[in-house]
């Protein structure tokens, strides 16, 4: 939702984190750089599983873990909640929206548990808030001047108040 191009890195979109290993040889970076999980089984077709049962790597490789589940893509895509979805939803939403694409960039000044900011184009906005807190916290939508229709987001728009549970967000278009 920033200005510029979106830049995802490989396996981000599935919530794959990586870790850096530490046996002293270029093996170090395998766990950062894993097969695509495209299922839950290094054994199916298309995972490039390469490195399976190869040395201490495999061993903390995520296909060992119970979160597998959770993380490969064919999980992800039949769960409307996923993370893989949400950047589907919100890559839609940029292409769909010129705003999201060309016009100007200006925060908005809230307290220090949200970060906002507004894309302009013309006469039309489009605001993004996140909240940052661990606490259910609210906002008021229209002293902010933050839009009145909701496009995408956690957070609840009811009678211009938003309602933010830990961690959420909201994207508004006036």
């Amino acid at each position: 939702m920033l200005p510029g191009v979106p830049s995802i890195y490989y396996g981000q979109e599935l919530g794959l984190t990586g870790t850096v290993g530490d046996w002293g040889s270029d093996a170090n970076h395998i766990p950062v750089r894993e097969a695509f999980p495209w299922t839950s089984s290094p054994n199916d077709a298309g995972n490039a599983s390469f490195y399976r049962d190869t040395g201490e790597w495999w061993d903390q490789s995520i296909y060992n873990t119970p979160e597998i589940e959770q993380l490969a893509l064919a999980h992800q895509q039949s769960n409307p909640s996923s993370l893989w979805n949400l950047y589907k939803s919100l890559l839609t939403l940029r292409t769909e929206n010129e705003v999201l694409r060309t016009g100007s960039y200006s925060p908005v000044d809230l307290s220090s548990d949200f970060i906002g900011f507004k894309r302009a184009n013309y006469d039309s906005y489009i605001s993004i808030v996140v909240n940052l807190s661990a606490e259910s916290v609210t906002l008021n939508a229209e002293e902010f001047g933050l839009g009145n229709q909701k496009l995408l987001g956690d957070a609840n728009l009811n009678d211009m108040v938003i309602e933010f549970r830990p961690y959420s967000f909201i994207i508004l278009k006036e």
